[in-house]
């Protein structure tokens, strides 16, 4: 098994990038902010998040929410924040190419309620940013290698369950993007390890060959 790894370096914070970034995306300055990436399909459960929106707000009155992504449902959800009086609080910024920076600069949290996944390279990233995540137990147990970061809920539990997740994930401290990626680089997930092992399979092969 070759795991997918991605480029650490791209994960790097700075108070320039959050300020330039919440300006650009027109947040105030003291947003929290909780954001989600992914394609606008039926697995990614936006829906859910749109229900949960309401909730969270409750106790956290300086939450605003960030889609990044495009997708087939992507008109409906939007149709979905209007409906709820929402638009205020809700931003859809498309495909971005920028993820790493969202990640590690913008998302205090990031929302994942799949209903189904393999191992999501969203989640990946999210670890090396050191942004919590607060997702659906359908995540693959191989994608928590920074497990402190995760608090997977079954999609069957309580909305007062998740919004209770998400309230501890913003109040437990978030390791900083050097601590993280330095442990991901232990791993194969790290883009510089994977290379070097998809290079071994190579080695093997041609010389097995010859």
């Amino acid at each position: 098994v070759l795991h997918y790894g991605i480029d650490l370096q791209r994960f790097r914070a700075t108070p320039e990038a959050r300020t330039a970034l919440k300006k650009e995306i027109g947040l105030p300055d003291d947003a929290l902010v909780i954001g989600h990436v992914g394609r606008f399909a039926p697995q990614k459960n936006h829906v859910f998040i749109v229900a949960l929106i309401p909730h969270i707000l409750a106790g956290i009155p300086n939450a605003y929410f960030v889609f990044v992504g495009d997708g087939p449902l992507r008109s409906k959800v939007q149709q979905d924040v209007r409906k709820a009086a929402l638009e205020g609080r809700v931003r859809f910024l498309g495909s971005r190419p920028d993820v790493p920076s969202l990640m590690t600069n913008l998302f205090d949290l990031l929302l994942f309620p799949s209903r189904h996944e393999g191992l999501p390279l969203t989640l990946i990233e999210a670890q090396a940013a050191g942004c919590p995540v607060v997702c659906s137990d359908e995540i693959s147990p191989e994608t928590f290698v920074l497990e402190e970061l995760f608090r997977p809920i079954s999609l069957k539990a309580a909305i007062s369950q998740w919004v209770e997740a998400v309230h501890e994930a913003i109040r437990t401290r978030r390791p900083s993007p050097e601590e993280c990626v330095s442990r991901l680089s232990q791993t194969d997930f790290d883009l510089l390890c994977s290379v070097e092992r998809l290079a071994q399979v190579y080695f093997f092969l041609a010389e097995k060959r010859n």
